[in-house]
């Protein structure tokens, strides 16, 4: 009802979605940038949600097309990777906030970090151990320095938004936990208590 009424005073709708299946299609957008998979059939591309792209893993067409990698098999899959989404993603956002039309606008973004991969250094530099594991180094060092990562480039994209509307923009940020909390805690909640 929100983006109804705000489309309906004028605003544009764009989303920034993920792989995640709650923010993969926004029916109501006028502009959708998805960061997911793509499978190109005789040249033919389908980008892939969460669910297609787990289902096409298990399938034997993918199977067969990791096997007969000779380019020769008119299928071609380009998988969802992570540190490549994450600077697509925050390439698109600071594209939309610099577009000048004068139309207000609307733009979600749902950007999977910290969640895991490990796969940014504070600094953006691409991490050498991105398992979810203290491989390299300890698994909460790895959490943390993505939140710094993230906690930077979204200062830098809200004092964008801030000029570029004059000080009038609205901005939301809701964040979740990024993993589940065993996960940087080594064991479960109940072991930590």
């Amino acid at each position: 009802p929100i983006v109804d009424l705000l489309k309906s005073s004028g605003y544009s709708y764009q989303t920034i979605g993920s792989w995640y299946g709650t923010s993969d299609k926004a029916p109501l957008a006028d502009k959708e940038h998805h960061h997911v998979a793509t499978l190109s059939v005789l040249g033919h591309e389908k980008h892939l949600n969460g669910v297609e792209i787990i289902s096409f893993l298990d399938s034997p067409y993918h199977r067969f097309f990791t096997a007969n990698p000779s380019g020769i098999w008119p299928l071609h899959f380009v998988g969802y990777n992570s540190l490549q989404s994450i600077r697509d993603q925050l390439d698109v956002f600071n594209q939309v906030i610099e577009q000048t039309d004068d139309a207000p606008k609307i733009v979600f973004a749902h950007i999977l970090i910290p969640h895991e991969p490990f796969s940014l250094n504070p600094d953006g530099s691409a991490a050498t151990n991105p398992s979810p594991d203290s491989k390299g180094k300890p698994i909460k060092e790895k959490y943390v320095d993505q939140v710094k990562f993230i906690n930077s480039q979204m200062k830098h994209i809200i004092d964008k938004i801030d000029a570029e509307s004059g000080g009038s923009a609205v901005i939301l940020l809701n964040s979740d936990e990024g993993p589940h909390p065993d996960v940087i805690l080594g064991g479960s909640p109940e072991s930590q208590e």
